[in-house]
């Protein structure tokens, strides 16, 4: 038969095995209940030691808050640590000498920043006969920008592609359809017209957040190609393949805008902080044809109602705060130019804006993320100059912001700033003060003669370098590392980074959910995005792609293409493997070196890009580019370098002024501002031109005083000055009078507030000591007693069973007997005690609360301000020694010498938390628990394997019985 038995109802065993049976099926005894009765001895004991457990964890946990509230009190008045401020400190002789010092009289020349306890109480008069000041290079004339935003006019076959055509191609499965949307004016209507037609494809759209979502019915991409208008009538910017959403189970491509149906360009103007709204209906014109001159007519209308002027019938405007002009060579381009008002500035911003040839953000003025090289008037590609002995050298491809940030970082002893609003550069010293100065010589090119400027006479103050560094001559690929193996697997997610033009770059495509990418598939995607960032706007065709079949990339213009070396551990296998299936650059050997098409000495000329092939075809037209030798220009580092020996040479030919920046350099006239003698020079700076820091000149009662900083310290008191002093009527100079006097109103509130803080610590404490023993009566709950219990029952039965737990604690009122007692201290360097000096206690029933008599504390603090002073800060017998010392003493948290509460209850995150009295004593505890359990559910498996023994007899004698019974029966 098989055994009988039941689960605890005890708590204490809700966490053991139980026995699984019929109890009492043939007894009929309630074996559950009466297990439990036979039980309930050893339950009782476990329950008084769970108690006891509770209990002591209870009084730690008051300990423990003890603890904190005296080290707070502690440190929010006796914070003796070396790196503590005086400030509050009621130990700290310096607290009690705090000064204040305040600007009385006389002008607004200073101001002042602290007062030192050492300060002198009184007055000092001061005059600022001059201010320091740093050492700055400056230019008065000369402009970085050129205060206009040049972009173009569509034209015919343009035209067709923005305002007529508005086909757009999707692609899904391997298949392809082609959709008119002209005419389209809702997004009801488009979502209708394209579900209708791209079912065929296995592809559908929806609405999703008020954007636009194209999905397919499989586990492919979805590319939407087409017309510029088309795109945009879709939301979108640009062609653009979706990707798996596992989230949905299909490809999801959501548009960033929502459907735009005009037809027009709509973009911003904001001049001088102001947006303006301009919109060019490109069917204005006459007879609402969509031609060139309409769009014109349609550009200027807008421009002068937003700007003012007069719109010519040519599409110019003048007179208004922008104007239009068109080029003399009639060649489309349109310039919005500032009018004649000084310090004016204008950005423009939208996609639309792109249409006439404008990126969106461009400005009139120059930003720190303007390219070297995009700065009026510089020329060359390179640039080499030293300030105060330090070397630098930027390409064109630096930004203006990354050329301010490594000076200013360098710690050459300058910091250089652009100002947008005045449109100028300034180099200034990082010291102030005479005896710091700035040097400054320019070796290549004449970046730092643009950025300084010119002086008034409209001469460089910076003389250009001896030489003059052309663009990076390149070649037409890079090598790879070999024909590639278009079968060898590739990870799921295949990235290529490049960096072309001075901008990284970094494309990437995704396998099918579970698949992999072959180097083949990789390479025709990775191609797909070259071809749509890098292409030729007039044939289309991309001008930087990787040939397949070589494992080179191919270069088709003169772009500037280098590659990162690879952070990838090369000489390890496993790690060399693993990041070539996922980085493609690496995979075809581009990043294994820092690879680029930038052209070398033994470079042959054949092998150079077409535009770099035409800028040398004058010095050479065959044999490698490190042979060549024509006057005043050779071959270095990559690129030509002319000096003004090459003046004939340059002159004659357009390509090579192209590859050297000097396409506006006036060959002819050597006065003019652009002319060619004035782009060389010995690189020196013109006489004067530093302006020399100054020394501030400050006169102190009576004593000149002489300071490299606008900032000093006389007297323990620390001024700034910012003026120089007004002069009265008669050209006298008015002094600034500072007063200084003891800060008797943050002494006094500070010693308020510790007489509050000490008055509620010794509440809170007084509190536990005296607290009715309602414990004794409410026994902490057992677990089978909170069954029972609704949470708020349980709540107020604990608020009591914790009651009186600290009362009559010997260690908490000797903490505030010894308090009291220090509070009585009458050191013998002072003639006070707290109680003469407006602290006193009050009646008894008080407990040793203190009470603060504001007048009499002021009046002592100000008739002998050294005795109060003393009376806290005495070394030997101070009341804040003597009250620091008794704190330690209960509460130091210290693991070497522990006050007597801290080892009695120890602090959590503190060695105590496991050394402490009640921890080692809760560990006994626990201890005892635990033996007991184990007791408990030995007695419990004893019980039922006799009462199993017992069921087996009764059901044995039943069955007897059974059979005795029927055999009587005949």
């Amino acid at each position: 038969m098989s055994s009988i038995s039941s689960s605890s109802t005890y708590s204490v065993s809700s966490s053991y095995s139980t026995n699984k049976g019929l109890s009492g099926l043939v007894s009929g005894m309630d074996t559950d209940t009466l297990v439990e009765q036979m039980l309930s001895g050893t339950q009782s004991k476990i329950d008084k030691v769970e108690g006891e457990r509770q209990q002591l964890l209870w009084k730690q946990e008051m300990y423990r808050e003890i603890i904190t509230s005296i080290n707070s009190f502690h440190n929010s008045f006796f914070n003796s640590s070396f790196d503590a401020s005086s400030a509050n400190n009621l130990a700290s002789a310096d607290f009690f000498n705090s000064m204040v010092s305040t600007v009385t009289s006389g002008s607004n020349a200073l101001k002042i920043l602290s007062s030192s306890s050492d300060a002198s109480v009184g007055d000092m008069d001061v005059i600022v006969e001059q201010l320091a000041s740093s050492a700055k290079i400056q230019g008065s004339q000369g402009k970085l920008s050129n205060d206009s935003i040049v972009g173009v006019i569509p034209n015919a076959d343009q035209i067709e592609t923005l305002f007529q055509s508005k086909t757009v191609t999707f692609e899904a499965n391997g298949q392809s359809i082609t959709v008119d949307l002209a005419g389209i004016t809702s997004q009801d209507d488009l979502v209708s017209t394209l579900n209708s037609q791209l079912s065929s494809i296995g592809a559908s759209v929806k609405v999703e957040d008020d954007k636009l979502a194209i999905l397919s019915n499989a586990n492919t991409s979805v590319t939407v190609s087409g017309s510029e208008w088309g795109l945009k009538t879709l939301g979108f910017s640009q062609e653009t393949t979706s990707s798996y959403n596992p989230n949905v189970g299909a490809q999801i491509l959501s548009a960033s805008t929502q459907p735009d149906f005009t037809t027009g360009i709509n973009f911003e103007i904001t001049f001088n902080g102001t947006a303006h709204q301009i919109y060019v209906d490109p069917k204005a014109g006459p007879n609402g044809e969509i031609t060139p001159d309409a769009i014109k007519a349609a550009l200027a209308e807008s421009i002068a109602k937003e700007f003012g002027g007069t719109a010519a019938a040519d599409g110019t405007v003048t007179g208004g705060y922008i104007d239009l002009q068109y080029d003399v060579q009639d060649d489309g381009t349109v310039a919005f130019v500032l009018g004649t008002t000084q310090d004016n500035q204008f950005s423009i911003t939208g996609a639309d804006a792109q249409a006439l040839g404008i990126q969106p953000g461009a400005s009139s003025r120059i930003s720190t993320s303007s390219k070297l090289s995009e700065l009026n008037g510089v020329v060359g590609d390179s640039f080499t100059f030293t300030i105060n002995g330090k070397e630098f050298s930027f390409s064109g491809d630096d930004t203006l912001g990354s050329m301010i940030n490594t000076i200013n970082s360098s710690g050459v002893g300058v910091t250089v700033s652009y100002s947008s609003l005045s449109d100028t550069f300034l180099i200034q010293s990082t010291n102030t003060g005479s005896k710091y100065g700035i040097d400054v010589s320019q070796q290549e090119g004449n970046l730092l003669s643009v950025l300084i400027g010119k002086d008034q006479n409209g001469d460089d103050i910076l003389s250009a370098g001896s030489s003059v560094s052309s663009k990076p001559l390149t070649t037409k690929l890079i090598e790879g590392s070999g024909a590639p193996d278009l079968n060898a697997a590739l990870g799921s997610e295949v990235s290529f980074s490049i960096n072309v033009n001075g901008e990284d770059h970094t494309f990437s495509v995704s396998a099918v959910a579970g698949t992999q990418l072959t180097a083949d598939q990789a390479i025709e995607e990775i191609n797909k995005q070259l071809a749509k960032k890098f292409k030729d706007e007039t044939s289309g065709n991309p001008t930087i792609f990787i040939n397949a079949e070589t494992g080179n990339l191919e270069v088709t213009d003169d772009s500037v293409v280098k590659f990162k070396q690879t952070s990838a551990s090369l000489g390890n296998s496993s790690q060399a493997s693993s990041a070539k299936q996922k980085d493609l650059a690496l995979f075809l050997g581009f990043n294994v070196t820092e690879k680029s098409n930038i052209a070398t000495a033994d470079t042959d000329i054949s092998e150079l890009s077409e535009a770099s092939r035409l800028a040398v075809s004058s010095l050479a037209t065959s044999g490698k580019l490190g042979d060549i030798s024509a006057q005043g220009i050779s071959f270095a580092d990559g690129r030509l370098v002319a000096t003004k020996d090459a003046k004939d040479i340059l002159k004659n030919n357009e390509d090579l002024q192209t590859f050297f920046g000097m396409e506006n350099v006036d060959f002819d006239d050597p006065n003019a501002d652009n002319a060619f003698e004035k782009i060389f020079g010995d690189g020196t700076l013109a006489a004067d031109a530093v302006q020399g820091g100054t020394d501030a000149i400050v006169t102190i009662n009576g004593i000149q005083v002489v300071r490299n900083s606008n900032t000093f310290t006389v007297d323990g008191v620390t001024m700034q000055v910012t003026k120089v002093s007004d002069k009265d009527s008669n050209g006298n100079a008015i002094a600034s009078t500072i007063s200084t006097s003891r800060d008797v109103d943050s002494i006094v509130e500070t010693v308020k507030n510790f007489v509050d803080e000490y008055n509620k610590l010794i509440e809170t404490l007084n509190g536990y000591v005296d607290e009715e023993a309602s414990y004794r009566d409410y026994a902490p709950l057992t677990d089978a007693q909170k069954k029972e219990m609704s949470e708020r029952q349980i709540e107020l039965w604990e608020e009591k069973a914790k009651e009186g737990l600290l009362r009559n604690d010997s260690d908490i009122e000797y903490f505030l007997n010894a308090m009291r007692t220090a509070l009585y201290t009458k050191p013998a360097s002072s003639k006070f005690a707290l109680y003469n000096i407006g602290i006193e206690t009050d009646e008894w029933e008080e407990q040793g609360k203190l009470h603060f008599d504001e007048a009499a504390f002021r009046e002592a603090l100000s008739s002998d301000p050294e005795s109060v002073k003393n009376l806290f800060t005495d070394p030997e017998n101070g009341l804040a020694v003597q009250l620091e010392t008794i704190m330690d003493n209960t509460a130091n948290l210290s693991s070497a010498n522990p006050g007597t509460l801290v080892s009695l209850a120890g602090m959590d995150g503190y060695i105590s938390d496991d050394t402490s009295t009640i921890s080692r004593e809760l560990k006994d505890l626990e201890e005892r628990i635990e033996t007991l359990k184990t007791r408990y559910e030995a007695e419990r498996q004893k019980y039922w394997d006799q009462f199993n023994k017992m069921e087996v007899v009764l059901s044995n004698y039943s069955t007897q019985a059974g059979w005795l019974a029927q055999q009587f029966a005949y």
